[in-house]
Protein backbone atom coordinates (compact mmCIF):
# COMPACT_ATOMS: atom_id res chain seq x y z
CA UNK A 1 0.00 0.00 0.00
CA UNK A 2 1.23 3.43 -0.92
CA UNK A 3 0.33 6.43 1.25
CA UNK A 4 0.15 8.69 -1.80
CA UNK A 5 -2.62 6.50 -3.22
CA UNK A 6 -4.54 6.90 0.05
CA UNK A 7 -4.07 10.68 -0.14
CA UNK A 8 -5.32 10.69 -3.74
CA UNK A 9 -8.41 8.71 -2.73
CA UNK A 10 -9.11 11.14 0.12
CA UNK A 11 -8.70 14.10 -2.23
CA UNK A 12 -11.18 12.53 -4.66
CA UNK A 13 -13.69 11.87 -1.87
CA UNK A 14 -13.39 8.13 -2.38
CA UNK A 15 -13.89 7.12 1.25
CA UNK A 16 -16.19 4.30 2.29
CA UNK A 17 -16.99 4.11 5.99
CA UNK A 18 -17.61 0.53 7.06
CA UNK A 19 -20.26 -0.14 9.69
CA UNK A 20 -17.71 -1.83 11.97
CA UNK A 21 -15.43 1.22 11.83
CA UNK A 22 -18.26 3.64 12.57
CA UNK A 23 -19.37 1.55 15.55
CA UNK A 24 -15.83 1.52 16.99
CA UNK A 25 -15.43 5.24 16.38
CA UNK A 26 -18.67 5.90 18.27
CA UNK A 27 -17.58 3.65 21.17
CA UNK A 28 -14.22 5.43 21.38
CA UNK A 29 -15.48 8.97 20.77
CA UNK A 30 -13.43 9.36 17.58
CA UNK A 31 -14.81 11.60 14.85
CA UNK A 32 -14.46 11.27 11.10
CA UNK A 33 -12.22 14.33 11.03
CA UNK A 34 -9.79 12.61 13.41
CA UNK A 35 -9.69 9.52 11.20
CA UNK A 36 -9.15 11.59 8.07
CA UNK A 37 -6.38 13.53 9.84
CA UNK A 38 -4.74 10.25 10.81
CA UNK A 39 -4.78 9.12 7.18
CA UNK A 40 -3.58 12.46 5.83
CA UNK A 41 -0.97 13.38 8.42
CA UNK A 42 -0.21 10.16 10.28
CA UNK A 43 2.55 7.66 9.74
CA UNK A 44 2.13 4.14 8.46
CA UNK A 45 3.52 2.02 11.27
CA UNK A 46 2.61 -1.42 9.95
CA UNK A 47 1.61 -3.02 6.67
CA UNK A 48 -0.84 -5.91 6.37
CA UNK A 49 -0.05 -7.19 2.88
CA UNK A 50 -2.01 -10.43 3.33
CA UNK A 51 -5.28 -8.83 4.48
CA UNK A 52 -8.30 -9.71 2.39
CA UNK A 53 -9.98 -8.63 0.28
CA UNK A 54 -7.36 -5.82 0.05
CA UNK A 55 -4.03 -5.20 1.69
CA UNK A 56 -4.19 -2.61 4.45
CA UNK A 57 -2.00 -0.49 6.69
CA UNK A 58 -2.04 0.78 10.25
CA UNK A 59 -1.75 4.55 10.58
CA UNK A 60 -0.80 6.38 13.78
CA UNK A 61 -1.44 10.04 14.45
CA UNK A 62 -1.33 12.25 17.53
CA UNK A 63 -3.77 15.14 17.32
CA UNK A 64 -5.99 16.03 20.26
CA UNK A 65 -5.44 12.40 21.27
CA UNK A 66 -3.50 9.47 19.79
CA UNK A 67 -5.41 7.63 17.07
CA UNK A 68 -4.70 4.34 15.29
CA UNK A 69 -6.51 3.73 12.00
CA UNK A 70 -6.47 0.65 9.77
CA UNK A 71 -7.27 1.49 6.15
CA UNK A 72 -7.32 -0.41 2.88
CA UNK A 73 -7.54 0.69 -0.71
CA UNK A 74 -9.63 -0.92 -3.43
CA UNK A 75 -7.49 -0.09 -6.43
CA UNK A 76 -9.85 -1.95 -8.77
CA UNK A 77 -12.70 0.53 -8.37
Amino acid sequence: MNKQKILNALENGSVEWRKHALERMLERDIGRKEVLSALEEGDIIEYYENDTPFESALFFYIGAKPVHVVASLDELS
